[in-house]
């Protein structure tokens, strides 16, 4: 039997060590290893949806980080957007990252009205497609 946990814990060791190198590339893919083997364990436990969120969000919030590491601020934007919508537990640490990334992003015509609007859609239906639509519409 494989273990999925301790192969996802190797995972986001590998993917901390490749952000500290400024490997960004390997980083991204440890960080889906890290999330294909955190899915598989919680498949197979029985996780609800909102349980897989909860599990998965630190790892959206490592992929922001790896977006504004490489400068890409609005990419960083959606993807913590997402991190902390999607889950029901979301740090404070990482909520007030979304207001940070939003305003490093420096948009004409949306303001923070349209960020918590845009959060509280998210949070009804968690996708990060949507996050990422609403910071294309912002452009």
């Amino acid at each position: 039997m494989t273990d999925h946990l301790g192969e996802a814990a190797k995972a986001k060791h590998a993917s901390k060590q490749a952000v500290r190198e400024k490997r960004y590339n390997d980083a991204w893919t440890h960080l889906q290893s890290q999330q294909d083997e955190w899915t598989t364990s919680a498949t197979q436990r029985g996780f609800t949806p909102q349980q897989l969120l909860n599990l998965l969000s630190p790892i959206w919030v490592d992929r922001a980080n790896i977006h504004r590491l490489e400068g890409n601020h609005r990419d960083a934007l959606a993807t913590i957007m997402y991190a902390v919508a999607s889950t029901n537990r979301p740090t404070k640490a990482d909520a007030a990252k979304v207001s940070s990334y939003f305003k490093r992003c420096k948009f004409k015509a949306a303001k923070e009205p349209d960020l918590k609007r845009a959060m509280s859609a998210i949070k009804r239906d968690p996708d990060i497609r949507l996050a990422q639509e609403c910071v294309r519409e912002w452009q």
